[in-house]
């Protein structure tokens, strides 16, 4: 059955320490959810995986299925890239123009922090120039500054409404870990939305690319290697790429 992305789900895949940065030898460091200031490294590195394929040095409008916040889709920006997202998580959709401070601030709390008083709750060990609430929230107190668009793609008028929020000019349609989101061994969910992906797509020389995370000992999520994937695509007639976190670029065949 289909995984239900809620903010349950995010936090419990992928939760990270509330600071790495600012703070150094906290007796205590809470886990908390799935913030934007924990993920800056680990989404420049999803973004430099797409900019470093073969030609994608040519792509200007990129459009990016399951991208959550869009915070990979961001560092695209960075490099010059035209990017909306296109996301049907409940929690995304509601929470994409809110600030997260509320949650930052319950985490803190929860493990015995006072928000408001950092400096005295750590102790000497609070080593930082600057209070740890200018690096954790974004600037303009929301989660993303990327246009996210709530379409499944079932339909034509639904793919056509993606094509409208990027002016009609897409170069690239990118997946970022959503085709192994599903659940274990749900291979009909992913080939549905790799169709979906494909019907999207306005001709045959815009190239459809599936970012993978490959973790075998993942129980939950359906996860293959980067050949399992390339082999169910060619099964089934499909000349999109995969590319997963360890360098593997897989083709049409390949």
């Amino acid at each position: 059955m289909p995984i239900t992305w809620d903010k349950q789900t995010y936090d419990s895949m992928y939760r990270l320490p509330l600071w790495r940065w600012g703070v150094r030898g906290s007796p205590r460091v809470p886990y908390g959810h799935y913030t934007w200031f924990g993920h800056q490294g680990a989404n420049e590195l999803h973004a430099k995986t797409f900019i470093d394929l073969p030609g994608f040095a040519q792509v200007s409008d990129v459009v990016m299925i399951g991208g959550g916040f869009g915070w990979t889709a961001e560092k695209l920006v960075d490099h010059g890239i035209n990017v909306i997202n296109v996301e049907i998580s409940p929690y995304v959709l509601a929470e994409k123009d809110q600030s997260e401070e509320q949650q930052l601030r319950d985490d803190l709390v929860k493990f015995g922090f006072d928000p408001d008083n950092l400096p005295v709750c750590i102790g000497p060990d609070y080593n930082t120039p600057v209070d740890p609430w200018s690096f954790w929230l974004r600037p303009d107190g929301k989660r993303t500054s990327i246009t996210t668009v709530e379409e499944d793609m079932s339909t034509q008028a639904s793919r056509q409404a993606v094509r409208s929020a990027i002016s009609n000019n897409i170069d690239a349609i990118v997946t970022e870990f959503t085709i192994d989101s599903y659940a274990v061994d749900d291979d009909a969910g992913a080939l549905q939305l790799i169709e979906r992906c494909e019907q999207l797509r306005p001709n045959p020389a815009v190239a459809v690319i599936h970012m993978i995370q490959p973790n075998p000992s993942d129980t939950v999520l359906n996860v293959k290697t980067a050949q399992a994937w390339r082999d169910l695509l060619d099964a089934n007639g499909y000349n999109h790429t995969v590319v997963d976190l360890k360098g593997n670029i897989l083709t049409a065949g390949g």
